[in-house]
């Protein structure tokens, strides 16, 4: 019986396959099935001190959100008023990278929101995304800290 030697050079590109396919098969970023464009339904919750001034309360929130890959980030979810980065905890669920805020402003006030946690779970046609962020509203010269609380389902309407 004879045995045929691979030449080195072949031998080494062989390897160099095989093991390349081990390696690439796990790496990327595992968000990247959840990028598109969603529906969204919930609630947010503000609440003040109540000597503030400032009105707490609960409303309800719908519109489109849109995930995408992030930078800094696994993912960012966008509802074009707010970018906030999250980082995949594990295949089905990521968790928000602390210090991202988003600041706007509506009737003379300007109100800030630090983002102190929040989470995304991903199941297979239904996203839930909570979000709390501490608020901090100035208007008049006057500042009000308080609390918000997100809730929100979404629904993919794209990828």
């Amino acid at each position: 019986e004879q045995t045929r030697e691979l030449p080195m050079k072949t031998a080494i590109q062989a390897l160099i396959l095989i093991t390349s396919g081990v390696v690439f098969t796990g790496c990327g970023n595992p968000a990247l099935r959840y990028v598109g464009l969603y529906s969204g339904t919930g609630t947010m919750t503000m609440s003040f001190d109540s000597s503030s001034g400032q009105q707490s309360g609960t409303r309800q929130l719908a519109g489109n959100v849109n995930l995408r890959e992030g930078v800094s980030s696994d993912l960012v979810y966008d509802d074009s008023e707010c970018q906030i980065p999250f980082n995949m905890d594990d295949a089905d669920s990521a968790s928000l990278v602390p210090g991202a805020s988003c600041t706007g402003s509506a009737d003379g006030a300007t109100a800030t929101l630090t983002y102190t946690n929040g989470f995304i779970r991903f199941d297979e046609k239904i996203v839930t995304v909570t979000l709390n962020a501490t608020v901090t509203v100035t208007k008049n010269g006057a500042t009000v800290v308080g609390t918000m609380t997100e809730d929100l389902t979404l629904t993919r309407l794209t990828k």
